[in-house]
Parts: structure tokens; C-alpha cells; sequence
């Protein structure tokens, strides 16, 4: 049972759903195939001779080689300039789990769907799964999940069954085309922060300014008591 008293939807009644969903690709809305082969930072391919370099996205759903994120920070840390403000740690990152067909294509595991120049792809932000983002949108309906619902409709995640939030777990993969897309990815990481949580919903670390405050409200809380 979820918190809120309905059932979570388990990994394998997700993947039911989709047990002959060819025609799903059809119905996909528009990307940039480019953009899921290429490091957003660096500009080198994610794959290449057969080998898939460890990938990771930020909040903003764009995918990274995760050696050159790496090398960034070490540079913004040396004092150098970074390329990614708003990429100040690991905690800013996930590393993705992605299936791929022999040509190197992302596919989605539960309905088979290819990136093309036709599909969008999503992330689940606590397990890196990659999916078609049309599967979510199908799963949304079916389960009559309404976008403006509070973070306690929960489900399984269909490839490695790690629970995941519906409405803040998911990343849209380069919305760069679309702003609807891009307001969405927005919105989720705004609550999140709000709640002191990183993209990879870690426990923000509060600056030395904030800890003073919370100890002054603290001690006054203690004195009136």
C-alpha cells in the first residue's frame, strides 16, 4: 500500500502495460537523436566502438560523460572557472542505467521504443533507469495520477524496482525543444530544493549562515518554553 492508502504499482503490472506497445513510437513527441549520443559538456560521444562511457544527468535532463563532470569540479575547485554552475557536486548528478540496441541506440526496456528523431526519454531519479517518457505518461493515466497531486503517489520502478514519486522522480531528457518540458524539470528540482534535498535527493548541507540562523530560532524557542 502507498502512503496515502492505494496500491503501488508493481514493476511487473508497468511492464504489462506494455507487453505489445510497438505502436507506442509512433505517438512520441520530437527530439534531437544528436543529443542523446553526445556530452552536453565536452561534446564527445556517450558511445562509441561498441563501449558506453558511464553516463550521468543533471536536473535540467542533460547527459554528461561522467569523467568530464568529474574533471569540471576538480577544476572549479582548483579556483577554476566551471562550465556547469549548477553542478557544485556529485550530488548533482545521477549516473544513468541505459539500454542500448547493437547500434548504440537508447532503448527504452519496457516498450522497446528507439530514440529517433520522433521520441522522448526520461530518467527516474533514484535508480538512473532511462525510459520512453511516453511509457510515464501511459503509467500516469492508467494509474490516475494527476500532475498537481503531492509527492506520495509512489510506484516501482519497472526495470530495477526501486520506489519512485511520480510527480518529482522523473527528468525529462533534453528539453530543449520543448518548454513545457523544460517548466517540468524545473518545477521538480525547485521542490526538492525546498524540501533541502540535491538532485540526487541527498540532504543539502547547510551553509554556515543558515546553521547560525536555525541555532538562533532554537535558542529563543528554548527561552520562551
Amino acid at each position: 500500500m502507498g502512503n496515502d492508502g492505494g496500491t503501488i504499482a508493481k514493476g511487473q503490472d508497468l511492464r504489462a502495460i506494455y507487453a505489445g506497445g510497438s505502436e507506442t513510437q509512433d505517438r512520441l513527441d520530437s527530439n534531437d537523436v544528436s543529443l542523446f549520443n553526445t556530452c552536453a559538456l565536452s561534446a564527445l560521444p556517450l558511445y562509441s566502438d561498441g563501449i558506453a562511457e558511464p553516463v550521468v544527468g543533471d536536473s535540467q535532463g542533460r547527459l554528461y560523460l561522467k569523467e568530464k563532470v568529474l574533471e569540471n569540479l576538480l577544476q572549479s575547485r582548483k579556483g577554476g572557472e566551471s562550465r556547469l554552475k549548477h553542478i557544485r557536486g556529485l550530488d548533482d548528478i545521477v549516473t544513468l542505467t541505459i539500454k542500448r540496441n547493437a547500434k548504440g541506440q537508447i532503448v527504452c526496456p519496457v516498450s522497446g521504443v528507439e530514440t529517433s528523431g520522433k521520441s522522448t526519454f526520461c530518467y527516474l531519479r533514484p535508480c538512473g533507469c532511462v525510459f520512453a517518457y511516453k511509457l510515464i505518461v501511459d503509467l500516469r493515466k492508467h494509474f490516475r495520477i494527476r500532475d498537481d497531486e503531492p509527492d506520495i503517489k509512489r510506484s516501482e520502478c519497472p526495470a530495477c524496482a526501486k520506489e519512485f514519486v511520480f510527480n518529482f522522480d522523473i527528468v525529462i531528457l533534453n528539453p530543449e525543444k520543448s518548454e513545457a518540458s523544460a517548466r517540468f524539470n524545473d518545477r521538480n528540482i525547485a521542490y526538492l530544493e525546498k524540501q533541502g534535498l540535491s538532485h540526487s535527493k541527498r540532504q543539502r548541507k547547510k551553509k554556515r549562515k543558515e546553521r547560525k540562523t536555525d541555532n538562533q530560532k532554537s535558542e529563543k524557542e528554548t527561552v520562551v518554553s
